[in-house]
């Protein structure tokens, strides 16, 4: 009993404990809860740290791949340049050119002259020559109107010329062709010339309102060691919306696509190497010098970098040599030898044209063609003084067997067929000319030389100096013709008579050349000033003036200069300019050019320059002859 007692007491005691039991267990499970959600904050805050460590992390190694990858093109890059160093100039250029008087053959002296072969018949070369030579319609249609009388024959500036009276007879309508002039001939021939100005030759004015071009020069150099240079210049010009590459023949360089303008003259989109040539340096020997080889760096010589604002472009003086070719040079530097500064002497050799390869004219085939050697240029450079503020050059240079022209590829205005009278394989003055007709279609002819006429001696001197900002020169210019005698047989020159080395070939009273006409020298001068002067701004202004004699001759027909060479002008040419830097990559030149003709010919060798006037003959007017012209410009130049 007393057991039972003492269980349902415990029982009780048990019963009465539960509670607080079930109160401890709870406290300790909310405190491992909480234990346990701290413990996943933990895990998650380390987790996101975790992530922004490996977030960092990556940033990092992308950081260090990209810097790797700068490294690696940096190093690559300074491979290359270490290698080829590349710059670019880029100009367009804005221009509007005005032409002045303007003196051509009429167009019925024109259609006269072409049709007569065909009409007269056995018109030989020199009959045309002789015509051209003494053809003045104005003096004809004065003696059309009244001078000449029955049974008269025609004189032409003094000349008596047969098929003039022949052409007019067979055109007039009559029946008769006896060599004199009717009355009723002579009153057709008033008809016939009634549309010709007594008083002058055609004058005229013509205007380009706007031309618009783009050059673009990439220039390229590498030196693997001390010892060698390598240098180039790749080239593209053009006009807007002009990639022919072929011209309308006009009479100058420019619209004749040969070597020696092939860089420099606006034709197409197509790059050419405009130089590109390997210098050695042998700085051991007693007298340090260089050799050169390839081709030249013969544009843009001094001191043409007073205009244009950039280095030296060139080694051959600019009023003398303009001129793409290939060659050779050593230089041998004397400066410090004889403690004179920049003193140098430099001996050239090139190759203005090269007789045989790709020229059939040139080469025997079987039977009497032309033969023609290569045409050697020699030259010798002095610079005699160089400090970089003062400068003195004297240049020389002599031109071996000159042709009448070089191989390139043009559009002729008309097109001359011809009968090879005595069978000898060439053309010449003994030749009939069978039509003359105009090339409307514009027929491209692959023009090439057909005789040596003789030898050229050039020279230059220029002083150069910068006093107070002010970048001046002087540059005096010399030319010497020393023909042999030959001449051209190029069909419009027989046409004209314009066939020497500037000389023309005379005729007879009976038409027949006179050759020795042909071997009478030439001497020409230049000069040629003007200056550049610094603003306080990124500007300056600059003056030229260039003037050349009646003979004045050069190879400057690769100069920058839309409506020809200004430095190959005989007559005279004003520049002024102004020229402002943006940015310093980026110049804008603001300027105009003056010309104003004395002769004719300027920049060709072939005839003999007559002054510019209303009393020139056709010979001197079968190219429309220039007598003013303005040249109105904008250049933007971008040069890295």
């Amino acid at each position: 009993m007393r057991q039972k007692k003492v269980l349902l007491a415990a029982l009780a005691v048990a019963a009465l404990s539960v509670p607080s039991f079930a109160s401890v267990n709870i406290d300790a499970l909310q405190q491992q809860i909480n234990e346990l959600q701290q413990q996943l904050l933990q895990l998650k805050t380390q987790q996101e740290q975790q992530v922004e460590q490996l977030k960092v992390q990556q940033e990092k190694q992308v950081d260090q791949s990209k810097t790797m990858e700068r490294a690696l093109r940096q190093a690559q890059r300074k491979s290359i340049t270490d290698k080829l160093d590349w710059s670019v100039d880029f100009t367009t250029y804005v221009e509007q050119q005005k032409y002045k008087d303007l003196r051509g053959i009429k167009k019925p002296a024109m259609d006269m002259l072409m049709a007569m072969p065909g009409v007269v018949g056995n018109m030989t070369f020199a009959n045309m020559g002789a015509m051209s030579q003494s053809f003045q319609p104005q003096s004809l249609v004065a003696q059309m109107g009244g001078a000449l009388g029955n049974g008269t024959s025609v004189m032409l500036g003094g000349t008596g010329n047969p098929f003039l009276i022949d052409f007019i007879e067979k055109r007039s309508g009559q029946n008769t062709v006896d060599g004199t002039l009717s009355a009723a001939e002579n009153a057709a021939a008033n008809g016939m010339f009634a549309s010709m100005n007594p008083n002058q030759l055609d004058k005229f004015d013509a205007d380009n309102d706007s031309l618009l071009k783009n050059k673009l020069r990439l220039h390229v150099d590498a030196k693997p060691n001390p010892n060698l240079h390598f240098g180039a210049t790749l080239a593209m010009y053009k006009a807007f919306g002009d990639s022919a590459n072929v011209k309308w023949m006009n009479g100058t360089p420019g619209s004749m696509g040969f070597d020696g303008v092939k860089s420099s003259s606006p034709d197409g989109v197509d790059l050419s190497v405009e130089r590109a040539f390997v210098t050695a340096s042998f700085d051991t020997f007693t007298i340090p010098s260089t050799f050169s080889f390839g081709r030249r760096p013969s544009t843009e010589g001094a001191p043409l970098e007073v205009k244009k604002g950039t280095p030296l472009g060139g080694s051959p003086l600019a009023n003398m040599i303009q001129w793409e070719f290939d060659g050779f040079s050593y230089q041998l530097n004397f400066d410090e030898l004889t403690e004179i500064p920049g003193l140098y002497l430099k001996l050239c050799y090139g190759i203005g044209f090269e007789n045989q390869n790709g020229n059939a004219m040139s080469a025997t085939n079987g039977s009497a063609v032309p033969e023609l050697n290569d045409v050697n240029l020699f030259g010798i450079i002095l610079q005699a003084y160089d400090d970089h503020q003062y400068k003195a050059i004297m240049s020389y240079a002599r031109a071996f067997e000159v042709t009448d022209g070089f191989s390139g590829t043009t559009v002729m205005p008309y097109i001359v067929n011809f009968q090879d009278t005595n069978n000898d394989g060439e053309r010449g003055f003994g030749d009939t000319i069978t039509g003359i007709t105009q090339n409307w279609d514009g027929f491209v002819s692959r023009i090439e030389p057909t005789k040596h006429l003789g030898d050229l001696d050039m020279a230059s001197l220029l002083f150069q100096g910068d006093n107070f900002g002010l970048k001046w020169f002087v540059n005096y210019g010399y030319s010497k013709t020393r023909p042999n005698g030959q001449y051209s047989r190029n069909p419009f020159a027989m046409m004209t008579g314009k066939v020497g080395l500037l000389n023309d070939i005379a005729f007879d009273a009976m038409g027949n050349p006179d050759y020795s006409s042909l071997t009478k020298s030439r001497t020409g001068h230049s000069i040629y000033v003007g200056g550049s002067y610094a603003l306080p701004w990124e500007g300056r202004v600059g003056l030229e003036y260039n003037q050349g004699s009646q003979y004045w001759m050069s190879f400057t027909g690769a100069a920058d200069d839309t409506i020809g060479s200004k430095l190959a002008a005989r007559g005279q040419v004003w520049e002024g300019y102004y020229a402002h830097t943006f940015f310093k990559n980026l110049e804008v030149q603001l300027g105009a050019q003056l010309y104003d003709y004395k002769y004719t010919g300027s920049g060709s060798q072939l005839g003999a320059p007559v002054e510019i006037n209303d009393s020139m003959k056709v010979a001197d007017t079968f190219m429309p002859v220039v007598d003013k012209a303005q040249n109105f410009y904008l250049q933007m130049k971008f040069r890295y």
